[in-house]
């Protein structure tokens, strides 16, 4: 290997109990892959049951207000993260641009892997994603701009039907695939997860300050308060499911006080449908 091209470091991923895992996702997504393996660990090893829940969708919900997709796109952009590092320290002469930064977050991540499922391909992408960028970090379009030229001669790899968040659309809460008019809603999923964790952090930094010398002045209580109330506004206001009042019925939507005319609901007005409402919605396809 060229001399000053040194293999990047591995994202670590050693044996850790729940305790563990969940004082490294307390630390607010500073270190985001960090994240996504002890998450990864939490729904291997089933350590949720330790915590209480019953399945792992309940656990990230209730325990760190995000959705199970969330937690999935960020497990799978981990698996990006390091098919990129292994194949970079692998291709290091080969690759059109030295390489020496990865991925820094999820949309990056995803941007790379909605291109492509082979992971040498993901590191032809990335690499030259970072080369149209200047060497520096890339942003999402710049790497599909990217992915577009490196993939246009290559076949596209088979589809993974066990893939836990295909690509082939975004689905609702239940896991549900909603329609192509919802599509673009649904997609801000992993904002509103990200959006969640910020606040997360903001309320850990919060507390820190305050207990120092330097927030003698700052009213807690207060501060606490409204972010108690972003937070729940963020978690209550999120896309949620499809309207099951209207039913994907143009008509009935133009008159739907359910869904004020949208086609979907937060969570908080799924609530509010009737028994037939819920049971349209869990009976769908």
């Amino acid at each position: 290997m060229p001399e000053g091209r040194e293999h990047m470091a591995e994202i670590q991923r050693i044996p850790r109990t729940l305790q563990d895992n969940e004082a490294v996702i307390k630390r607010g997504l500073i270190q985001v892959w960090e994240v996504a393996a002890a998450l990864a660990d939490i729904r291997e090893q089933r350590q949720y049951l330790e915590a209480g829940f019953k399945t792992f969708e309940e656990y990230c919900q209730e325990r760190w207000n995000f959705s199970r997709q969330y937690a999935a796109s960020l497990i799978q952009a981990k698996e990006v993260v390091e098919n990129v590092r292994e194949q970079v320290n692998k291709s290091v002469d080969t690759l059109s641009t030295r390489v020496d930064k990865l991925p820094e977050n999820e949309k990056q991540a995803r941007a790379i892997r909605q291109a492509t499922k082979e992971p040498a391909v993901q590191a032809e992408v990335w690499a030259k994603a970072v080369e149209d960028a200047g060497g520096e970090q890339p942003t999402a379009p710049q790497i599909r701009e990217a992915a577009a030229k490196v993939t246009a001669s290559k076949t596209a790899p088979p589809e993974d039907e066990d893939d836990e968040a295909e690509d082939a659309g975004p689905v609702d809460e239940f896991g549900k695939r909603v329609p192509e008019c919802l599509g673009e809603v649904f997609a801000t999923d992993s904002e509103f997860g990200e959006l969640a964790t910020l606040l997360t952090t903001v309320k850990k930094r919060i507390n820190a300050l305050c207990s120092g010398p330097g927030g003698r002045w700052l009213h807690r209580q207060d501060m606490l308060d409204d972010l108690q109330n972003l937070q729940s506004a963020v978690k209550f206001g999120k896309p949620f499911t499809e309207c099951g009042m209207c039913r994907r019925d143009e008509q009935k939507r133009e008159k739907c006080d359910t869904c004020k005319h949208r086609g979907w609901v937060c969570k908080r007005a799924y609530e509010q449908h009737d028994a037939a409402g819920k049971a349209w919605l869990e009976g769908r396809e």
